[in-house]
């Protein structure tokens, strides 16, 4: 029952946003009445009906006598989907409404992906994925775009570190490398944003293990899907010394889960182990600050990462009904509802907003703090890559 140890720390947490979300938007009267409680409907913990009128349908409430943590049934499936979709539908408001709506909205949806089908998955919910041969699968094609200009790269100052000689290979010519956290083709395509398949509770070989690798003094990929307490690679092709930092996160806590010194050009393999409720993952040199990269945990093969035009296939997929999430680092999750046929193709589009990045202030630099000293510096020009802003 490992699961349901895992899962119940993220559903209090997400049913605790809930009810702020709620008392929220029934404060400053949008429309719709609330009771206090009325997340008693959907977050399977408490068995309170509320009296007063709610934007919930009452079939949405938990029968008396169920099971604290029991699987979502396929009847409450469309409830929860209705609900989530009229919260995405609400208006923005001020602080601290609209952090707190921002915060339920991804905490749900990526803990749904996360658990694999224990939320919002089909009628007849399991406890973890079933490896079988599938037939007839269907295939989700699409692509993930970013609509206006996204954030500049951050920029660091390669002085504060050690092997600038090798590792200036790949900067601007200055002595600063750019870290390029947003990667976005000339027509809108958007760059390692995980799309990943909710719900699956039976299907093809999940024999995927991934892999960093450390390179020019550069983690790649940027974003990796990967699978709590299985291996995970990290392949040091540099002749210089690494030092890779494994952290779990939640929310705005950072938790360590490893320190892994790499010697140059040698392999190890590592455990993830989220913490119990944690779902996203995180990797940075602690010798190179400006190394760093993402993670995010699947349930179950259906996933794909978007390439340098923003499109992704998934192969495979069983005929059914499913939620589909698309994921960035710094981005709020998208989720769609989609059915596939038998043999069927379907095609899905997502599109993220580059105005909803919150970018903190000591991040977000515009300028060359050190420009004047790095001078003084007679580094060679970059040999493997010269970055531009």
């Amino acid at each position: 029952m490992n699961i349901l140890r895992n899962a119940k720390p993220l559903i209090v947490r997400t049913s605790r946003l809930l009810k702020k979300s709620i008392c929220c938007v029934a404060s400053r009267s949008v429309g719709i009445s609330v009771s206090r409680h009325s997340f008693g409907a959907v977050r399977i913990l408490g068995r309170r009906k509320s009296s007063r009128t709610t934007a919930i349908p009452r079939e949405c409430f938990v029968p008396p006598g169920a099971s604290q943590y029991a699987p979502v049934s396929s009847s409450l499936r469309p409830c929860i989907w209705s609900f989530l979709s009229s919260l995405q539908a609400l208006p923005s408001f001020s602080a601290p409404c609209e952090p707190i709506r921002s915060r339920l909205l991804s905490s749900w949806m990526i803990a749904a992906s996360f658990l694999g089908g224990l939320i919002l998955g089909g009628p007849s919910v399991s406890w973890g994925y079933e490896e079988i041969v599938v037939t007839s699968g269907g295939v989700v094609t699409g692509s993930v775009s970013l609509k206006g200009t996204p954030p500049p790269s951050r920029i660091f100052h390669m002085v504060f570190s050690p092997n600038i000689e090798f590792c200036t290979r790949v900067s601007d010519g200055k002595g600063n490398r750019l870290l390029k956290e947003f990667r976005v083709s000339e027509d809108g395509g958007f760059q390692d944003v995980v799309v990943a398949v909710v719900g699956v509770e039976k299907g093809k070989r999940f024999d995927y293990t991934p892999e960093i690798r450390l390179e020019n003094c550069r983690i790649a990929p940027f974003v990796t899907p990967v699978r709590n307490h299985h291996p995970f690679s990290i392949v040091n092709k540099d002749p210089v010394v690494h030092d890779i930092q494994g952290y779990t996160l939640e929310e705005f806590y950072t938790f360590a889960m490893f320190n892994k010194p790499m010697l140059p050009e040698s392999t190890v393999a590592k455990e993830i182990r989220l913490r119990n409720g944690h779902y996203l993952f995180r990797t940075q040199c602690g010798v190179h600050d400006f190394m760093q990269s993402w993670g995010m945990a699947v349930g179950n093969p259906y996933f794909a990462v978007t390439g340098p035009d923003g499109g992704f296939t998934i192969p495979d997929l069983p005929a059914g009904t499913y939620d589909v999430i698309a994921w960035h680092p710094y981005m709020k999750v998208r989720v769609q509802h989609v059915t596939i046929p038998a043999d069927g193709n379907v095609t899905l589009n997502f599109q993220f907003d580059a105005a909803e990045v919150d970018i903190p202030l000591y991040s977000l630099q515009t300028g060359y703090r050190l420009e004047p000293a790095l001078g003084l510096l007679n580094l060679n020009p970059p040999s493997v890559e010269r970055q531009v802003p």
